[in-house]
């Protein structure tokens, strides 16, 4: 954790130049781009990075470019099995069977695409949290031109960039944290998107950040966000009564209860993450851990939980989960 704080501060080859060597182990290594788009050689990867840039930046120019590359046609070198025996393998006895490279014609899809500017701004912008920031501010206008209307494609699409996040910042959750708050708060990715990532789709990958303390610092944050807002949408509702105006009052309850039907969505995504872990962790201590963990989130937000509790442990229950759901709900209520 102080690698990762001094990390956040100072660009890599700086901390490495004025650490010592003996702690030069510690530190971690200094993130790369998507291996597939590396190491291809991808010329496409290779431009689009070079205009992902905070001096001259020209966010028209690289909306034109993500834009022209969704259904644009490329040529990819793919191995193929040959066991027609044509063609021999110098050196090797069998003469059966063995890999063919050929060229194959396809189309750039969008995810590619969005894969491929997700991982360019994440690469140009992993020098401090600043650049990371910078580049964001410049070019959040560009995602949304990438990402489709319909909500299950964009879910899909909020869900991928996730991944690029969590796959280039997997040896440090601080800037993990960081970017992902940073997306959220320039509105390119949803908080929901965010906590079903961490607590769904990756819970039980080996690079997961979901047991880390830079993921729960996140998850604090965005809860204790939506409380406030909760908070303040209640002040201005009972005065707006108080007053006797109906129509802000009408328009204040709904936006109320808006919010507090995404509020109750993240915590549906948070529990059953956890009872996940729970379930599938063979050890027993880490299974106490998660017990102990699930237990103070619903203690800490109680007060907002309580009204909830039935229909939240309906959504998060399931037969392989049933023990687990029922021990920590008998304690919570």
């Amino acid at each position: 954790q102080t690698m990762e704080q001094l990390q956040r501060l100072s660009f890599h080859d700086n901390l490495l130049s004025r650490l010592p060597k003996s702690l030069h182990e510690f530190v971690p290594p200094e993130p790369v781009g998507s291996p597939a788009f590396r190491n291809s050689g991808s010329k496409e990867y290779a431009d689009l990075k070079s205009q992902v840039r905070i001096k001259d930046a020209d966010v028209a120019a690289v909306k034109s470019v993500v834009m022209t590359l969704v259904g644009a046609l490329r040529t990819r070198e793919v191995t193929k099995i040959d066991t027609e025996g044509d063609v021999k393998k110098e050196g090797s006895d069998d003469e059966d069977i063995m890999n063919v490279i050929e060229p194959v014609v396809t189309r750039w899809s969008r995810e590619e695409v969005l894969e491929m500017f997700t991982y360019a701004v994440l690469e140009n912008g992993s020098r401090t949290p600043t650049h990371c920031t910078r580049l964001l501010d410049w070019y959040k206008d560009v995602f949304p031109a990438i990402i489709p209307k319909d909500p299950a494609e964009a879910a899909a699409c909020y869900a991928l960039i996730m991944k690029c996040i969590t796959a280039f910042w997997r040896l440090s959750g601080l800037r993990m944290q960081i970017t992902t708050q940073a997306m959220i708060v320039r509105e390119i990715l949803p908080v929901q998107a965010a906590i079903d990532h961490l607590f769904l789709a990756c819970s039980m990958d080996e690079d997961s950040h979901t047991d880390s303390l830079s993921c729960w610092q996140l998850v604090e944050n965005v809860l204790e966000q939506g409380m406030r807002e909760a908070r303040l949408l209640r002040e201005e509702l009972a005065g707006a009564t108080k007053m006797g105006n109906a129509e802000r009052a009408a328009a204040l309850q709904q936006q109320l209860a808006e919010l507090d039907g995404k509020t109750k969505q993240l915590f549906v995504s948070i529990f059953k993450g956890l009872f996940t872990v729970f379930a599938k962790t063979p050890t027993e201590n880490f299974k106490r851990i998660t017990l102990s963990r699930t237990l103070a989130v619903g203690r800490r937000y109680h007060e907002f939980l309580a009204p909830y509790l039935s229909e939240i442990e309906q959504a998060v229950s399931s037969p392989e989960l049933a023990g687990s759901v029922q021990q920590v709900w008998t304690l919570l209520r």
